[in-house]
Parts: C-alpha cells; sequence; structure tokens
C-alpha cells in the first residue's frame, strides 16, 4: 500500500465518497485481514470505499488479492439511488488516493458472468450488488461452489427486512449452512458451517419456510397466455419438458428455431427450458393488476401437472446426477455419492441412496434445486388456485379439460410427446430399504396433499442382465461426454466473458463522453511511469486512418 501509518491509511479510506460508515470500513478490514486461505471477492464496488477497506484488511494480513466485480453500468437500485459508468471514475480515483490498486483487481463484469468462469477458492465473499431479492440469492447460488469449507459471507444492508440481503441472510442462517459471526451497522458477516456442524434441519412449514424461494420460483416456473388465458405452473420431472412444448407449439414460440451455442442444455430439446428466450410472460412480469386478474379472473384455466414422488426422484437424480448433465453437477462434484464408479445395478442403488442421504442432511426441508424440491412447494398454492392439477400417471382428464378451455378461443390442443426420458427404467427392486424411507420422510408433503401412496409403484420395465451391460456402458459415455461439454461450456464462457471485458475497456478508452480517456491514462503514468501509453488512447477513427497509412498528426 503507501508508507503512511497504518492509522492514515485507515483515514483516507474513511475519507473516500461512499455509502460505507467508518466503523463498517473497520469492520470490513478486520474481516480480510484475517483471511489466510483463498482470495477475497467483492460483488458490487460503488466508487472503492469497500473494496478500499478490504484491500487495507488484507495489507495487515495475508496479502490476498481483492476482487472487486462491477460492471459499473446504469441502474437504479430498490433503496434508492442511480449507478453507472461515471462510478468507474470514482472507482479508480479512490484505488490512486489510498494505494489499494496493489491488491484490488478490478473485474468489470456482472456477477453471474464472473462466477461463472471462476476458478479461485473464495475465503471472504462480500455482497452489496443489486439488493433485489432474486439477483441476491442469484449471487449467493452463484458463489457458493467456489466457497471454502470455512468461508465468510457478508452482506451489506441487511438491517431492511423488505430487500434481498435481509431474506437471503436470514434463509441462510435458518438452514444451518451460515453461523453469524458479527454485525457492524448495516453490514453482517458469517461464516460457512462445516459438514460436522450442519445438522439435518428440524421440519418447518413449508409455506413459511420457502416463501421468499417460490417468489424466485414464480419468475421462472409460471406462464401465462394472454391469448389463451391460461397459467401453467410447471413442476420439474412432472412431463414439464413435453407440457413446455405444447405450449410452444400452441402460442407459436420460437425458442427452438434458432441456436443458442450460451446455453447449457445439452439437447435441443431442452432449450424449452431456456426461461429467457420465451415470449410468454411469467406471473412476475405482470402488473400487479394483471396478476390479480390471472390469479383470480373466471376467464383463466390454471393448471399444473404432478408425479408420484418415487418415480420423480429417480427420474431427477438419474438425468441431473448419475449422467453428470453439465448444468447441474458444480454443488455436488465433492459428495461421495456423485464420485462412486458405476459398474453394476448394485451401484446403481449405492449412488441412489447417498444422493438421498445428502438432500435429507444438507439441502432439506430448503431444497432448492427445482428437480428434487416438493411438488407442493413449487406449485405456489400459497399464490395459486388451481382449476386442475393432473397427475403424469393418468394425463387424459387434465388434457380434456385443457381442450375443452381452449376450444372456446378456437384453438386446438397440441399433441402431448412425452420427451426426457430416463435411460434406466423405474423398478422398485433398485431401491434399498434406506430409499424408501428416505423418499418417505422428505416428501411426506407430497403424499398427504397429492394423495399418492407411501408404496413404491410398480415397474415400468425390468432388464436382464444383458441390458444392464449396455446400460452401464451407456453411462459411462454419457458421463465422458457430458464431462468433456462441461469443460468446452467453462471454455466458452471464458471466452465470452474476456470479449466482453475487452469490448467495455474500449468503449471506454474510445468513448467522448466520459473522462475515463484521461483517468486511466493518467492512472497508467501514475503508476508506470509510461508516458507512451498516451498513444493507446487514439480515437478509433484516429488508428483507422493510421492503418490507411494517413498522417493524423497525433503525437504520443
Amino acid at each position: 500500500m503507501t508508507t503512511e501509518s497504518g492509522k492514515l491509511k485507515i483515514e483516507r479510506v474513511k475519507a473516500l465518497d461512499g455509502m460505507t460508515s467508518s466503523e463498517e470500513v473497520e469492520f470490513l478490514s478486520e474481516l480480510a485481514q484475517s483471511v489466510t486461505d483463498g482470495v477475497i471477492v467483492e460483488i458490487g464496488s460503488y466508487r472503492g470505499k469497500s473494496a478500499a477497506a478490504l484491500a487495507l484488511g488484507s495489507s495487515r494480513g495475508a496479502g490476498q488479492a481483492v476482487y472487486a466485480v462491477d460492471p459499473h453500468q446504469d441502474f437504479s437500485g430498490p433503496p434508492g439511488g442511480s449507478f453507472g459508468d461515471a462510478d468507474r471514475a470514482g472507482f479508480y480515483e479512490a484505488m490512486l488516493a489510498t494505494g489499494a490498486y496493489r491488491l484490488v483487481r478490478p473485474v468489470n463484469l456482472t456477477s453471474l458472468e464472473t462466477a461463472a468462469c471462476w476458478r479461485r477458492p473464495v475465503a471472504l465473499l462480500f455482497i452489496d450488488g443489486d439488493h433485489r431479492y432474486e439477483a441476491v440469492q442469484s449471487d449467493i447460488d452463484a458463489w457458493r461452489p467456489h466457497l471454502l469449507a470455512n468461508a465468510v459471507v457478508a452482506f451489506d444492508d441487511v438491517n431492511h427486512p423488505e430487500l434481498g440481503p435481509h431474506r437471503v441472510a436470514e434463509q441462510l442462517l435458518s438452514a444451518r449452512e451460515f453461523s453469524v459471526i458479527g454485525q457492524v451497522g448495516k453490514i453482517l458477516a458469517m461464516r460457512r458451517n462445516s459438514a460436522a456442524d450442519h445438522p439435518v434441519p428440524p421440519r418447518g412449514d413449508p409455506a413459511s419456510d420457502l416463501r421468499d424461494l417460490n417468489a424466485a420460483r414464480l419468475r421462472r416456473n409460471t406462464y401465462v397466455s394472454r391469448r389463451h388465458r391460461l397459467l401453467y405452473v410447471s413442476v420439474a420431472k412432472a412431463a414439464c419438458t413435453a407440457m413446455k412444448h405444447l405450449l410452444a407449439d400452441l402460442e407459436g414460440e420460437t425458442v427452438l428455431q434458432s441456436a443458442a451455442p450460451e446455453s447449457w442444455e445439452v439437447e435441443a430439446d431442452l432449450l424449452v427450458h431456456d426461461r429467457h428466450r420465451w415470449r410468454m410472460p411469467s406471473l412476475a412480469d405482470l402488473s400487479e393488476a394483471e396478476q390479480n386478474e390471472v390469479l383470480t379472473g373466471d376467464g383463466y384455466f390454471r393448471f399444473a401437472l404432478v408425479r408420484n414422488p418415487f418415480t420423480r426422484a429417480w427420474s431427477a437424480w438419474q438425468s441431473k446426477l448419475l449422467l453428470r448433465e453439465p448444468l447441474q453437477v458444480a454443488e455436488y462434484r465433492d459428495a461421495p455419492f456423485f464420485n462412486l464408479e458405476i459398474g453394476s445395478k448394485d451401484d446403481i442403488a449405492s449412488a441412489f441412496e447417498g444422493f438421498l442421504e445428502f438432500v435429507a442432511r444438507r439441502e432439506y426441508p430448503s431444497i432448492r434445486n427445482d428437480h428434487w424440491a416438493l411438488q407442493t412447494t413449487l406449485l405456489c398454492r400459497d399464490r395459486v388456485s388451481y382449476d386442475r392439477i393432473g397427475k403424469v400417471e393418468d394425463v387424459s382428464e387434465l388434457l380434456s379439460k385443457l381442450g375443452d378451455h381452449l376450444a372456446r378461443f378456437g384453438a386446438t390442443l397440441p399433441p402431448l410427446v412425452r420427451r426426457n426420458e430416463g435411460l434406466i427404467p423405474w423398478d422398485p427392486a433398485l431401491l434399498t430399504r434406506r430409499c424408501v424411507e428416505l423418499i418417505r420422510e422428505l416428501y411426506k408433503d407430497d403424499f398427504d396433499v397429492l394423495g399418492y401412496s407411501r408404496e413404491p409403484p410398480g415397474p415400468q420395465a425390468v432388464l436382464d442382465e444383458r441390458e444392464w451391460r449396455t446400460a452401464i456402458a451407456v453411462i459411462r459415455m454419457i458421463r465422458a461426454r457430458h464431462e468433456r461439454l462441461a469443460v468446452m461450456f467453462t471454455r466458452l464462457k471464458e471466452q465470452s466473458a474476456a470479449l466482453r471485458a475487452m469490448q467495455a475497456l474500449t468503449q471506454a478508452l474510445t468513448s467522448e463522453r466520459t473522462p475515463i480517456r484521461r483517468l486511466v491514462n493518467r492512472t497508467l503514468t501514475r503508476i508506470f511511469g509510461m508516458r507512451l501509453v498516451r498513444s493507446l488512447l487514439l480515437s478509433e477513427a484516429a488508428r483507422r486512418a493510421a492503418n490507411a497509412g494517413q498522417d493524423t498528426g497525433a503525437r504520443p
């Protein structure tokens, strides 16, 4: 950092422009000072005051790097205040004024873009970006795989119960995934519990415990047709791929008509799950008045499909984790069940039991993954009054009612074509006694509310020895290909992120609207003492003229 005394350095940080109080500066500095392994990541840097505080603490400790992640794009925060590229100039000035540039590594991308290609273990994560609940939850979900076992996560603005940081922090604590280590002002810090300190949480009221999580699910799992006055609430692994294709055909959606190289889906049929590619809005996209009409209006047909908890859990584990689908496996790579060798049907049974034990011990009751979350929570029954909840095992009645509704609008119901079928058919003989016990306990509410028997259903098919040998060979082949796809997807995201960063830098260096060119010139000159760097700041027009052999008269 600088050569002045420690007191002077922290006073310089406290004097910076920003929304971090002097007490909070000291608190962040203390958190950073204790970091010995792993790096420090800050989500949302504004004008650099909190990043400088973290760098100050790190300089007094092990000197670990501080990664300041902020795209510095135009944004209006839910508590008020506007942010944009002008704050980037303030950030650079703060780095120079305090000397924090020696440890701070600016990352001019969004949190999710950065997390997607991240490779370093994180010891301290400070979340102070978009304060909406969905955004904060997305931040913690994206960065959780990169956290060390005893990592510290700090949230800003936890004193506001209506904002995302408060709600997400409360959720993490109630799930016993983290324990509070201190709070100063509006910043709360908590340490991640080890597996031994993370017992099975007591069963609570799912409608209460998962209210915040369900709000996010309403955005991604609801599909509203204004033209045909429909509300479909998708339940993962309950024919949702088939039903989404039916809706896409009905509504003339084009989600499958263009290539999607940025998608992590491994099959063309599964692109239908890329919610952002749909024109059909979700409930969360509608105004409050429109939501009320969809949820309570007489003309709307509100429906969903559910599935037997036994076969659904089997299908979800098989397609997502046994076959190692790239989009699903990040959080489970270190789990013992995930790394079991699969050489026989007994290995299949052991791996499935290990998966259920993991969910019971580490994820229940706030199961975040929709594919094995309780269907009673995915249905959001506290918000939606259904006309029909059909069962996958006998979908004919639901389709008949849906067809009658569409006939009122002169529309014909497209066929429901089963897709995304599992490789190994359901056979209760493959379940251990412990598997049955765990499914009955984990999905107690689904059995009670949806009316399914607690006895495992009969087999879809029984494989003979030759078919088992073929299935095991195919599992190994698909696993290897999915692992390779994961590597390719990751490299693609890294290259895309690097390209976006280069484009943002080029725009900043060539823009006439901001003082970034002068600031970067002054920064580089001050740090490196290289006046020649000014030649890098020529305008795009000047460079094109130079490449064409014309003399622009520019001089470094």
